[in-house]
This record gives C-alpha cells, sequence and structure tokens, in this order.
C-alpha cells in the first residue's frame, strides 16, 4: 500500500479539496504509518505536507532499509529538488528538500547527512525525517582563519575546506560525535553535541583519506595507508595501529567494517592525457589481523558488497529476500576525486562511478546519468528514520 494509492482513494471516496489532507485526524494517520511496509512510501507519506512530516518524525515504527539509495548532484534550475537513485527500482525519487539547497553534503552516516552553506553553517539533516540538528560552525576549525586571510570566499571555502564528516552514532542519541577531515594537510577534528567549536585531533601524521567509528573507536588511515586509532577523551591524541600494507601504496584509501572486521579498501586510479582524464582501475581488499597488526588480502566478501565515497564507507549484506538488485561480492563506488569536480586539474569529474567485481574485476555502470557538479557530489545515502 503506498502514499500514492491512499491519496487517490481517499480523494475518489471523499471527494475532498487537496487542501484538506493535512486535516486528517493524527490518529488516522498513525494508524497509516503502522501499516507502511515499504521505506519509500515512509518517505512520500513524510513528504505529503507538513502534520504528516510531523507524524513521521512522533512515530516510533521500525522499518527495514533496504538497499541503499545514491543522492544525485544538485539540480541547477533552484528547484530545490533532490534526487534519489534507488538501486532496487533502478528509478529515480525526485523530494523537494529546501533544506539541502545550494549545500554541499560532506558526509552520509545511517540516514544522516552532513550539509554545508554558503554560511558555513553546518547541519545534519535527515531527508526522510526532515529533522535537523547544529554542529559548530566551520569558521570554528583550526587554521580557518589563514584560507579566509588568503582572499578565499566563504563558497569557495565551502567547496574545498572539509573532506569529509563521520557519526559515531545517530545524532537522535545526544552522545554521538563527529570527526571530520579537514584543511589541505587533511587534519582530524572532532565535536560532540553542544560544542561550540571543533577541537583539533593533534597528531604527527596528516594527509587522512578516511575515518570509520569500529568497536567504539575512530580509526583514520592516510594516504601512505597509515592507520591511527583515535582517543576522543579529555585530552584526545592518536595511536599508530599499523603500517600500510605494502611501501610506496598510492592509492585512494578506506576503512569500512563488513562482518565485524575493519577492512582497508585501496582504491587504484589510472590517469590519462596528461592528468586529463581518470578512471578506477582496480579494488585491493585487505582485513586487519589484530593481534599481528598486519594486514591481510581477501580476494571475496561472500554475500557482502561495499559502498565507497563521500560518505561513511559501509557494507552491505545481500540478502535476496531485502533486495535482489545489491550484486555480492561487489563495490559500489562513486567519484571522489576531489580536484575533477572543482574543474582543478581534468574534466572528467562524476563519471569515475560504477560496480566493481571483486572475483574477476570487471566493472560495470550504476547510474549512468550525470554525475559532475563544483560542490554538490553524488554521495550514498542509507534511508532510516
Amino acid at each position: 500500500m503506498t502514499v500514492i494509492y491512499l491519496a487517490g482513494h481517499f480523494k475518489s471516496q471523499y471527494k475532498c479539496d487537496v487542501a484538506n489532507w493535512s486535516n486528517l485526524l493524527e490518529e488516522l494517520l498513525e494508524i497509516i504509518v503502522g501499516r507502511l511496509t515499504c521505506f519509500l512510501d515512509y518517505v512520500r507519506f513524510g513528504n505529503v505536507c507538513r502534520s504528516w512530516q510531523t507524524v513521521i518524525k512522533n512515530t516510533h515504527h521500525n522499518l527495514t532499509s533496504f538497499d541503499p539509495w545514491l543522492m544525485l548532484p544538485e539540480r541547477e534550475d533552484n528547484s530545490m529538488i533532490r534526487g534519489f537513485y534507488i538501486l532496487s527500482r533502478r528509478d529515480v525519487l525526485e523530494l523537494k528538500l529546501p533544506e539541502a539547497h545550494r549545500k554541499r553534503c560532506v558526509g552520509s552516516t545511517r540516514g544522516w547527512l552532513v550539509m554545508v552553506d554558503k554560511s558555513l553553517s553546518i547541519n545534519l539533516f535527515n531527508p526522510c525525517t526532515r529533522v535537523q540538528f547544529t554542529l559548530p560552525h566551520q569558521t570554528t576549525f583550526q587554521d580557518q582563519q589563514n584560507y579566509l586571510e588568503e582572499g578565499l570566499t566563504s563558497e569557495e571555502l565551502r567547496n574545498v575546506f572539509i573532506l569529509k564528516v563521520v557519526l559515531s552514532s545517530s545524532p537522535s542519541n545526544p552522545n554521538y560525535i563527529a570527526m571530520a577531515i579537514y584543511s589541505d594537510f587533511c587534519k582530524l577534528a572532532i565535536a560532540r553535541h553542544g560544542d561550540e567549536a571543533w577541537t583539533t585531533i593533534p597528531c604527527e601524521w596528516n594527509s587522512f583519506t578516511d575515518v570509520i567509528y569500529y568497536k567504539e573507536k575512530f580509526y583514520a588511515i592516510n594516504w601512505e595507508g597509515i592507520v591511527v586509532s583515535c582517543d576522543v577523551g579529555g585530552h584526545p591524541k592518536t595511536t599508530l595501529i599499523t603500517a600500510p600494507v605494502r611501501q610506496r601504496s598510492y592509492g585512494q584509501k578506506y576503512l569500512v567494517e563488513c562482518s565485524g572486521q575493519l577492512l582497508q579498501v585501496i582504491r587504484d586510479i589510472e590517469f590519462r592525457d596528461n592528468f586529463l582524464e581518470h578512471k578506477t582501475a582496480r579494488f585491493s581488499v585487505f582485513r586487519l589481523d589484530f593481534y599481528s597488526r598486519l594486514w591481510v588480502e581477501i580476494k571475496s566478501l561472500g554475500d557482502h558488497s561495499l559502498f565507497l565515497g563521500y560518505n561513511t564507507s559501509f557494507s552491505f549484506f545481500c540478502d535476496k529476500s531485502l533486495a535482489t538488485r545489491v550484486k555480492r561480492n561487489c563495490i559500489y563506488f562513486t567519484d571522489d576525486y576531489l580536484e575533477a569536480h572543482h574543474g582543478l586539474s581534468n574534466s572528467s569529474g562524476g563519471s569515475d562511478k560504477g560496480v566493481f567485481h571483486l572475483e574477476n574485476g570487471n566493472v560495470e555502470p550504476h547510474y549512468s546519468g550525470d554525475g559532475w557538479h563544483p560542490f554538490s557530489l553524488p554521495i550514498w545515502f542509507t534511508p532510516n528514520k
């Protein structure tokens, strides 16, 4: 039963004016929400009107989030429409989201997007429930003033200063922590609920490319492949966990949890035509043996697949009873080569995306549409209440 069907049913039975939809009894709306079994219908319900949105926010209803969605770049027509490509349906869901208009998304964790606007305000936003929370302003980062003194505008700072933000849990939990990778040096900083400023974590390493919250602790990996754990207590610090998988490994690196294990994924990118074009050539996957502090290469993900990009990297169990379109033993990736999106080094930004089959190294497309935008980049999103 879908919201569209419900709307047509009530209209044909009672011939009511569309404006009266917001006047339906809250008890009736709660009953309808309780009958919904599809997350897509759940999202559509919350987008009918403000009163229906309120019911969604206040109703504790457990729904299984099906396969991940790909949030597409913002349109240039000021329509405030954001498209979400749904893997299971091979179709695009369009939502009017003024809360995300002209904002850059620098992270996606458990259904929450991290959005930065041109005034450099940072918000956590759930597009399914429309709930928002606030993080400390971007100007509270260490070194931010140096960029302002160099003459960068606030819009330019929005586009380049923060690389990624990862959450320890849903912000509905007041004990959540946000960790950011920021500045040209790709440093680490944290912010808790209620903080007024970001706190930089002292570290002898920099150039971090990914962060994950794994077994009650943050871990970060840098461009060389060095992995550190992050103590975010009263005196934040980092501790070396392991050296690189191999010497001189310069591919993009990610950390992801899969079946309780901590994995490292190395993405090798090939550059062509004097760096004017780039394309992912292959992925390599390793699991960390915490006892020996060594990385062990694995050749199969079994019934899992990985989703990599500007989002918090995550694994997905390909249970056919839930989602038949997510392929097992694959890596779903977006184009997160930042220089290409900004047009700084080439003009192929947004094109390097697809599904990498770990078994044979083949790559096939997932979403065939345009993925380029100067600041609004495609990002994986896991719908969640």
